[in-house]
């Protein structure tokens, strides 16, 4: 992992730090009252490219770009592009409130052991079970057509107590692999997602590994009072909402719901 320093910039006699409110509006001959100008402003004080503040919240370049030509008056991955800013959220998109962002609270994790292995017959079975791992790629973007699907490679280790405190049948489960940036930054391309099977009606919200038209997804699926589904990403940028007819939504096969996601330690 590589740590960036950032160098608060020097401006006319006047101290300032990222980790202090600061009236940026006395520094600059700009106008601060736009959401445009406190991105493009905080941007630079941090010395970001649109590109690496792009990768750092998530989101694309040409979203940035559109951002701070004025054209969006706001974003729906603002928490995402405001931690990347090192502000608030509140003075990002509202320029209200302090430029600080709020604290994290200090708590301490709790200590867990990690078992490593190479092989199933390491871990007991009274502990754990393994659910298979699919020869898939799940779209997390515009659809990734499937031909087939097998099952191949090691299996996925999961507890018996979290199955039980989840109350989900070990039998009913699988992981598949996501793809496409569309569920950031709940999901990262290539996170490997574990999902039940079971038939069960749809949770308004949840997420859900569906096929549509022969193209294979993973989206947040709300019920509409006429029949008709919602589809939603996470990421709102260049993703917009999908609304199905209900003529259609019968079309809709649910390959199951998404339970937990877990993703590569780079």
């Amino acid at each position: 992992m590589i740590f960036r320093q950032f160098m608060a910039p020097k401006i006319s006699q006047t101290r300032c730090t990222i980790n202090r409110h600061c009236d940026y509006s006395s520094y600059y001959n700009r106008d601060m009252s736009t959401f445009a100008e406190r991105v493009r402003t905080r941007r630079e004080e941090l010395h970001l490219t649109q590109g690496e503040l792009a990768r750092l919240a998530g989101m694309k370049q040409s979203t940035i770009a559109t951002i701070e030509s004025g054209r969006n008056k706001t974003t729906r991955a603002l928490t995402a592009l405001a931690q990347a800013l090192q502000c608030s959220s509140s003075w990002l998109e509202l320029g209200t409130g302090s430029l600080e962002p709020t604290p994290t609270p200090n708590v301490r994790p709790s200590a867990r052991p990690v078992s490593v292995w190479s092989n199933e017959d390491e871990l007991s079975q009274e502990e754990y079970f393994f659910v298979p791992k699919l020869d898939l790629r799940v779209s997390a973007g515009t659809g990734h057509l499937a031909w087939e699907i097998e099952q191949r490679g090691q299996r996925q280790a999961m507890t018996r107590s979290w199955a039980n405190r989840t109350g989900v049948n070990p039998a009913d489960l699988v992981t598949v692999q996501a793809q496409g940036d569309s569920m950031l930054p709940r999901i990262q391309d290539g996170d490997s997602l574990t999902i039940d099977v079971h038939p069960a009606p749809i949770r308004d919200g949840s997420i859900y590994v569906f096929i549509l038209d022969d193209e294979w997804y993973v989206k947040r699926l709300y019920k509409q009072v006429d029949g008709s589904l919602l589809v939603r990403s996470d990421n709102g940028d260049g993703y917009k909402d999908i609304l199905i007819p209900q003529e259609r939504a019968a079309a809709i096969q649910i390959v199951g719901r998404v339970l937990a996601i877990s993703g590569p330690a780079y």
